[in-house]
C-alpha cells in the first residue's frame, strides 16, 4: 500500500465514532472481520495502532485521535469537492 484510500478514512472514522466495530461494518455496509482488516491493513501502513481494542470495548489511541480528527477533514473537504463540481456544472 503506498497511499491510504478514502475507504480507509471511512473505516477509522466509523470505528473511531461508534467505538464498536459490529455497529461501525454495519454502518458501512461490509462485514465485521472485512472492517477489521482495514483497520489492520491503515495500522500496518502507519505503523501504529490506533485503536486499542478487547471483547468489551474500543478506545482511540493519542495517535488514533489525531489521524481520525484530519480523515474527518479529508473527508469533509472531499465531499466539498465533489459538490463544489457538480454545483459548477449546472
Amino acid at each position: 500500500m503506498n497511499e491510504i484510500d478514502l475507504r480507509l478514512m471511512r473505516a477509522a472514522v466509523a470505528v473511531a465514532d461508534e467505538l464498536n466495530f459490529s455497529r461501525a461494518a454495519v454502518r458501512l455496509h461490509i462485514s465485521q472481520p472485512a472492517l477489521t482488516k482495514q483497520i489492520q491493513d491503515l495500522e500496518g501502513f502507519l505503523k501504529t495502532k490506533l485503536f486499542e481494542r478487547d471483547h468489551q470495548k474500543v478506545t482511540l489511541t493519542d495517535a488514533g485521535r489525531a489521524f481520525v480528527a484530519e480523515a474527518q477533514l479529508c473527508l469533509l473537504h472531499h465531499n466539498r469537492a465533489i459538490q463544489g463540481a457538480k454545483s459548477a456544472a449546472k
